[in-house]
């Protein structure tokens, strides 16, 4: 996969112009779809498994990217002053009205949507959320691709630009008439009127990216950090895009295919798309709690917490507003009011999970150990299968020295992830300090197969190899 890419400052943006009148929008039917890829495909990586069941409401997508036309029609500035900002000596990969905009990063996305969300007094606009983005480019298919499970040329070129018919590089006749991103509409779109879902550029999404699906909302929302401590190191994050690129090979076009990069990346193969909503109080509040979140990527709090609570203001009884408004207090070390937020909440609505998680993250944070299993406990009682909850209670167990505890937890998050190489170890160390050497022994050998050169797993086999020996010893009197 190549990714043609240079970290710069954002670029300076002039007085906006006015209102595209070019954009084009396509109803995507509420549904519920199986997000994430093939698992017997030899093409599916750990990023997109497992797949989960995600439900989506309805919603309106742009049936192209946003053009450079648009971009310029909003904040006055063009392709080639993009490029300078990226970097004055990168190649330009596509000129005109109407290419697709890149050069942007996820940081210029959201600076364009407020200036479109000032100019338009219908609509609110905002990027879509990964899985949104995955069901609307799938649009009702299962397969690989949303033109079926081949990626031959004469399956694949009706449909993609990508690297065999739009990068000099690697193409071979028939190819696009220049190398590089190419017009929007000049491909077939999928079954729902929506053009180069595959190909051409990459599209930012909503979400802060996680190496895998295990946390991913099954709603539709975007996935915007798991507990405190995600927030706190929001800066290691990266910004997520779909949807592969005209330098991509077509493996990596496919529909679960997921990329990533920092977000002040200005890329020379990806722009973005667009979802808007009907403009009502509530879509206005959850377009001034974004601007929230935004800056919370930013480690600007202060101006998040502003933010958050003029969304709160707006709908106050709005749980997910609170909540961050206790996860932005906690970021900004008020304590007191975080606890405020998440008690409030919790005695409304008892199954409220993401307050439930960030509840236990902010007792485990000021190592109240008992009080974060008691919350871990509530937690597993409505989402007894809950990604890493058995995990972290072992952690808490292991600060309270229960280690039959950790076991059993250790246990419960090993049967629910196999390939948590953190568990094994974390169980194995446990064992070896009761004595049990020979069960130590069989969860390092199980790291060991598979990762041979785990350097902690191999130290802890060197200590617990000549116990499991007398156990074998012994067992044979």
């Amino acid at each position: 996969m190549r990714l043609l890419y240079l970290l710069v400052l954002i670029p300076a943006i002039t007085l906006a112009l006015s209102l595209p009148t070019d954009m084009e929008f396509i109803s995507i039917p509420a549904g519920e779809f199986w997000m994430g890829g093939d698992p017997s495909s030899h093409y599916t990586s750990a990023d997109q498994l497992p797949r989960i069941q995600v439900h989506i409401e309805s919603f309106e997508i742009m049936s192209t990217e946003v053009t450079q036309g648009m971009w310029e029609t909003v904040m006055g500035t063009t392709i080639q002053d993009l490029r300078d900002a990226a970097g004055p000596d990168w190649y330009l990969r596509g000129v005109g009205a109407d290419f697709p905009v890149y050069y942007v990063s996820i940081v210029n996305c959201w600076e364009f949507i407020d200036r479109l969300n000032d100019l338009d007094s219908s609509f609110v606009y905002r990027l879509p959320s990964e899985s949104e983005w995955e069901y609307a480019c799938r649009a009702g298919s299962e397969t690989e691709f949303y033109w079926g499970n081949e990626s031959s040329r004469e399956a694949a070129d009706p449909y993609c630009w990508y690297n065999r018919n739009a990068f000099v590089v690697e193409w071979s006749e028939p190819h696009a008439p220049a190398s590089g991103i190419q017009p929007v509409g000049t491909r077939l779109p999928n079954a729902w009127g929506l053009y180069h879902m595959a190909g051409n550029v990459c599209e930012w999404c909503s979400d802060w990216f996680q190496p895998d699906l295990w946390n991913m909302p099954r709603d539709g929302s975007p996935f915007i950090g798991h507990d405190l401590q995600d927030l706190e190191e929001v800066v290691e994050w990266k910004a997520v895009h779909r949807g592969g690129a005209f330098s991509y090979e077509i493996s990596d076009c496919r529909s679960a295919t997921r990329g990533s990069q920092e977000y002040n990346s200005m890329l020379s193969n990806v722009g973005f798309r667009l979802v808007r909503e009907r403009r009502t109080v509530e879509t206005e509040s959850e377009a001034v709690f974004r601007q929230g979140l935004n800056r919370i990527v930013l480690g600007e709090y202060a101006e998040a917490l502003v933010l958050v609570e003029q969304a709160l203001e707006m709908v106050p009884d709005n749980t997910e507003f609170q909540c961050y408004r206790g996860a932005v207090s906690y970021l900004l070390g008020d304590i007191g009011q975080a606890e405020i937020d998440f008690t409030e909440i919790l005695e409304q609505t008892p199954d409220n999970v993401q307050t439930l998680v960030f509840n236990i993250s902010l007792f485990l944070a000021q190592d109240e150990w008992k009080r974060g299993i008691e919350e871990i406990d509530r937690l597993l009682e409505i989402e007894p299968e809950h990604h890493e909850a058995h995990f972290v209670r072992g952690l808490a167990n292991v600060n309270l020295g229960r280690l039959e505890e950790v076991i059993e937890d250790m246990s419960a998050e090993i049967a629910l992830d196999p390939g948590n190489l953190t568990a094994l170890l974390i169980r194995a160390n446990s064992y070896a300090e009761l004595g049990m050497f020979s069960r130590a022994l069989e969860d390092v050998d199980r790291i060991l197969a598979a990762d041979p050169t785990h350097p902690q797993a191999l130290y802890l086999r060197e200590q617990v190899l000549p116990g499991a020996g007398r156990e074998a010893l012994e067992s044979l009197q």
